[in-house]
């Protein structure tokens, strides 16, 4: 989707938050590592998200961060979404460098240590 029709597809916390909080959004792509957070203000966040996108009637897909789509979802910051059409106001969101996934992804590590 991302190579076929890039109008179509957002990805970044802060543009998902507002696809979704839109009703924008055809379909959430989130990987399960955002729900593993030692952050319990971050796991809400994905929590809340994911339940507002099922409330508008947004269908919500769910990766497992070790399978080939969870990975390549992973590495677009953890979450995207498929738009019902295209919002040329996405470009104007500016996202934060480091993405949430990667911040699950260290404090995991830190667990392993």
């Amino acid at each position: 989707m991302l190579t076929n029709n890039p109008d179509k597809v957002c990805y970044g916390p802060k543009s998902v938050d507002f696809v979704i909080e839109h009703c924008a959004a055809e379909v959430l792509l989130i990987v399960d590592t955002l729900f593993r957070s030692k952050t319990v203000a971050l796991r809400k966040k994905y929590v809340r998200l994911v339940e507002l996108a099922e409330k508008n009637g947004i269908k919500v897909a769910m990766f497992n961060s070790s399978s080939p789509a969870g990975l390549r979802i992973h590495g677009l910051t953890g979450v995207a979404a498929i738009l019902r059409y295209p919002i040329p106001e996405l470009d104007d969101i500016e996202e934060d460098y480091k993405s949430d996934s990667e911040e699950s992804d260290h404090q995991e590590e830190e667990t392993k240590s």
